[in-house]
């Protein structure tokens, strides 16, 4: 789902070639992410996965889907503000700068795995301290 410019073969999406030649109802692409049961929802939104409305953002660096983020919250507390991400469902990692990945790892309970697994990572298994985190 990537953009042209990151194809290795210089080929069109599959997203952006289904919009171009009209085969979706809307140029709207949508998942619904969980530990079984994950779905794909291309041309439309299921409502009944979603509440309240949608906010659209500019794509800040075509090649991946880059946008600039305002900000996560964790247990009702801002952690981080004004972070440039990626949004890729195709991996579990977070990557970024190496202290606003320090300072949510820790907001969310996180282990500092530099030890075992290099720099810059951290281990994660449960949410246990984390009862609510949003992205903006």
């Amino acid at each position: 789902m990537a953009f042209k410019s990151s194809s290795d073969y210089n080929a069109n999406p599959v997203f952006q070639t289904l919009v171009a030649d009209g085969k979706t109802d809307n140029s709207v692409l949508t998942f619904k992410l969980a530990s079984s049961g994950s779905e794909l929802y291309i041309g439309r939104t299921n409502c009944d996965l979603y509440t309240g409305d949608f906010t659209y953002v500019d794509v800040a660096q075509e090649g991946y889907w880059e946008v600039n983020m305002d900000g996560v919250v964790v247990n009702g507390k801002t952690v981080l503000i004004s972070i440039d991400s990626i949004i890729d469902t195709g991996t579990t990692i977070i990557v970024g700068q190496p202290f606003d990945v320090a300072t949510l790892y820790k907001a969310i309970g996180g282990t500092d795995a530099s030890s075992t697994a290099g720099d810059g990572f951290y281990t994660c298994t449960i949410l246990s301290s984390c009862s609510s985190m949003s992205f903006s």
